[in-house]
């Protein structure tokens, strides 16, 4: 019987453990996504600049220079675009949103507001626009490197400690 205590506080402990390293990659995960898509705004601004590309294929060479879950939402939003199915790009982002539930929070917000002024407005709006939202993905990433290698070492530890007082209060 005394070794089924000790089994469930062994899971316990790794499971809280566990949780706490989940987070810290959550974390790692939503930066690396936002540096991603500050690149991805760099690159649509510079397209349009000095090329003027048409939405669709903006968005299609955007998710070329893209990975990973950014390059999914922009491979569906292309697709959202060309079927034609909503009645404009902010509808269209919503839905590429909800398709691709992977992306970090931050980054659905980013992505969100930015697809109110895609198609929306002239060229000078629509520039004004990624400007904005590669400024607002600077801002995240900024608050998030403060304390960032703490934090990040800490989101483990509390999570085995919270674990270890867990299992000696069920012991």
């Amino acid at each position: 019987m005394m070794r089924l205590h000790w089994i469930g506080a062994l899971l316990m402990i790794v499971a809280c453990g566990g949780i706490g390293f989940g987070i810290a990659m959550y974390d790692k995960k939503e930066y690396s996504c936002l540096r991603q898509l500050q690149n991805a705004t760099e690159f649509m601004l510079c397209e349009l600049n000095c090329r003027l590309t048409p939405l669709p294929g903006l968005l299609r060479k955007t998710a070329a220079q893209c990975g990973g879950d950014l390059r999914t939402f922009f491979c569906i939003l292309v697709e959202e675009l060309e079927s034609q199915v909503a009645p404009d790009v902010s509808c269209c982002v919503t839905i590429a949103l909800d398709r691709c539930s992977n992306l970090p929070g931050k980054v659905r917000i980013v992505l969100q507001q930015t697809g109110h002024t895609m198609g929306q407005f002239d060229l000078e709006g629509q520039i004004k626009g990624l400007e904005s939202a590669g400024q607002t993905c600077e801002r995240y990433c900024k608050e998030m490197e403060v304390n960032r290698p703490q934090r990040l070492r800490s989101y483990p530890t509390l999570g085995l400690c919270i674990g270890a007082v867990l299992a000696i209060l069920f012991m």
